[in-house]
């Protein structure tokens, strides 16, 4: 197993995209720490690791919070006496036209989806400097790069963590450590759903760049950045989206 005995966080690991990483690190011999701003949702996820034979310990975080933030990643080494892989997968992504958004909208998205994810960088990084090296892994989104209607906020927030990615993988390589983006296109989960409309097929029989991703296939993705297989790959940006926009 590529993860026997490290140590993991997956942020967001209540639902979607976060449990599907999750689980696939608790295949892999991961010890997790699952957190989410919703705690019952990380339980469930965990219960599903360990009823597989894993080990995790489900973690309550907002993100918003650079102190929680700080505080998610000194429960990991407290748990597990270490930091390997942190996978910053939990994000938001209401919706409104630009001349409508308020400050208070613009703010929650900017504090959970950038302001979050990089306190917890700084908090891994400190931590993994101090143990000899470590992976980050950051999930931005297509819309950093191209426009949505109704993401002005949204789309601000997952390029600004695209642009801090690109710094902390500089600066912490000395150190051992490497970052990666990995930039998911349209994919099925709970959240989107939960917003209404139809989703498009996701069988494997539609082409890959007319169908939404399912939650497990960025997780694959996330994961093997994270492995010692992609040693030598660090401030990139995984495109997974089947070719649907070519940035």
């Amino acid at each position: 197993m590529r993860f026997s005995g490290k140590v993991v966080i997956v942020t967001g690991a209540g639902s979607g995209v976060g449990r599907a990483t999750a689980l696939l690190y608790g295949k892999e011999g991961a010890r997790i720490l699952a957190a989410d701003i919703d705690e019952g949702s990380a339980g469930k996820t965990v219960e599903k690791i360990r009823g597989a034979g894993g080990e995790a310990e489900p973690f309550h975080v907002d993100l918003s919070s650079r102190a929680q933030a700080h505080s998610m990643v000194e429960a990991a080494v407290d748990f597990f006496a270490r930091l390997d892989v942190l996978a910053n997968v939990a994000g938001i992504y209401p919706r409104a036209p630009v001349e409508k958004v308020t400050e208070e909208h613009l703010d929650r998205v900017l504090a959970v989806d950038l302001k979050g994810p990089f306190f917890a960088c700084q908090a891994a990084v400190r931590a993994m400097k101090a143990q000899g090296g470590g992976v980050i892994v950051n999930v931005a989104s297509g819309t950093a790069f191209y426009g949505l209607e109704e993401h002005a906020a949204y789309s601000a927030a997952k390029g600004g963590l695209v642009s801090v990615g690109r710094v902390v993988a500089v600066e912490a390589a000395r150190h051992g450590i490497r970052l990666n983006t990995v930039v998911p296109g349209r994919t099925d989960t709970p959240g989107l759903r939960a917003r209404g409309g139809s989703i498009p097929e996701t069988g494997d029989t539609v082409p890959a760049n007319e169908r939404w991703m399912r939650p497990e296939e960025i997780a694959e993705v996330i994961v093997w950045c994270s492995s010692d297989g992609a040693g030598m790959v660090n401030g990139a940006l995984l495109r997974v989206d089947g070719g649907w926009k070519m940035l």
